[in-house]
């Protein structure tokens, strides 16, 4: 891949291709593919997340995202600086949210360890997933047995327990701030 510095070029992950594609993904009647669009919107939701809790200035949502690497980080390059509070982005997110939010997880240990952050969220092979299907999930034995979910309507937060520590989903505190960010950008350009 060349690196052209072209505003829609590698090494920028826009939001709506992601989310195009892992859609695609998802409704396909194939089980393979049903998981690696969730082994993909994991992977761009907790880059985003990793971006908004450590980058400088750190709560920002930005409009498209470096992928390249093993940090991600805000997008660059194009034919102007990387905007803040995009909506596309926060639309994104909310929808990925929405969908996978309860499947989504991350170890408390994360921030610590970037090991574990390359293998569990950068990692180019995906994690053994629960199986899906026609938008539902069977859910895993880490919940009850049998129990099937729409994923749409499902709660965002779950609380658990692993040998690896205390896991927990994405945090609701996050999800409000993309709502709040986009509410407050919205009120900002009207």
């Amino acid at each position: 891949m060349i690196n052209s510095h072209q505003q829609w070029d590698y090494p920028n992950g826009w939001p709506p291709l992601n989310h195009m594609i892992i859609e695609g993904l998802r409704r396909s009647d194939n089980k393979l593919m049903q998981k690696k669009a969730f082994w993909l919107a994991t992977k761009w939701v907790l880059s985003n997340y990793r971006v908004y809790r450590n980058d400088s200035p750190k709560g920002k949502m930005w409009e498209k995202y470096e992928v390249n690497k093993f940090k991600p980080n805000k997008g660059v390059g194009g034919e102007y600086q990387v905007q803040a509070g995009f909506g596309w982005t926060n639309g994104v997110i909310l929808d990925l949210l929405t969908t996978f939010g309860d499947r989504i997880e991350f170890k408390n240990d994360l921030e610590m360890n970037p090991n574990a952050v390359a293998k569990e969220v950068i990692s180019n092979e995906p994690p053994n997933l629960p199986d899906v299907g026609g938008g539902n999930l069977q859910q895993n034995n880490t919940l009850q047995q049998n129990q099937t979910i729409d994923t749409r309507e499902t709660s965002l937060l779950k609380q658990g327990s692993s040998s690896n520590g205390s896991r927990m989903t994405l945090s609701l505190a996050f999800l409000c701030l993309c709502t709040l960010i986009s509410i407050l950008v919205h009120s900002y350009t009207l």
